[in-house]
């Protein structure tokens, strides 16, 4: 009888345990996944390489010897630089030979608000345009291209762009950043994409200009 009323007892806990287990929700864990393509879309095509980070130390390496002879790729993102609620990712570049290739790093589950910058600095030996895209904040999907900053430029100079994100939109959501490049020759090719959040005495120095402006505006509008 004492042996029936235990298992009786173990019975219940074991189904009160399994209650807790069907009621908790599954763990979301962050997706970095990076991509080298041969269209914009990354459809999924022959040519296409995709790999994700398997080990989560926020570091990708991807090589793809069918576009533009030999791709290399290395992207970072939080768990190596920047973090959940500091986004910072980051994509290094090279490419040996013609041909035109798009590389894309996605990060999911970023918190916060926040403006981007993103800047790519290239070293061209030979001729090659290049387009990079800075995406996000409109979901917490891989690979949303639906709200992006473009910015291209055909020579070895920085150019940089900037997205800005409301919490209050999309919390958590993802970044996305893409490069198209068109290379005409077989010179090498190499160059760092950066997206970083501004240091707050950036954006402390950014209000007081806005205030700034602001208030000469004003005293020219009595002025009149």
């Amino acid at each position: 009888m004492g042996s029936t009323k235990l298992m009786t007892k173990i019975g219940l806990g074991l189904l009160v345990v399994g209650a807790f287990v069907l009621a908790t929700p599954a763990r979301a864990d962050a997706a970095f996944v990076a991509w080298i393509c041969d269209d914009a879309a990354c459809d999924g095509s022959a040519l296409d390489m995709m790999a994700t980070d398997g080990d989560a130390d926020g570091v990708i390496v991807l090589a793809n010897a069918l576009l533009g002879n030999v791709t290399v790729t290395t992207s970072r993102s939080k768990g190596n630089i920047g973090s959940a609620t500091d986004p910072s990712m980051d994509i290094s570049y090279s490419m040996g030979g013609a041909g035109t290739v798009w590389i894309y790093a996605t990060d999911t589950d970023f918190l916060g608000s926040g403006m981007f910058f993103g800047t790519n600095d290239g070293n061209f030996a030979g001729t090659a345009t290049i387009t990079t895209y800075l995406c996000g904040g409109n979901s917490n999907n891989e690979l949303d291209l639906t709200n992006c900053s473009t910015s291209s430029d055909g020579t070895s100079s920085p150019f940089s762009l900037q997205l800005t994100h409301d919490a209050a939109t999309t919390s958590p959501y993802s970044l996305t950043l893409g490069i198209k490049i068109v290379k005409t020759d077989s010179g090498a090719l190499s160059g760092d994409y950066l997206v970083t959040t501004p240091e707050p005495v950036s954006m402390a120095l950014l209000g007081l200009g806005l205030a700034g402006f602001g208030v000469a505006t004003r005293r020219r509008n009595k002025n009149r």
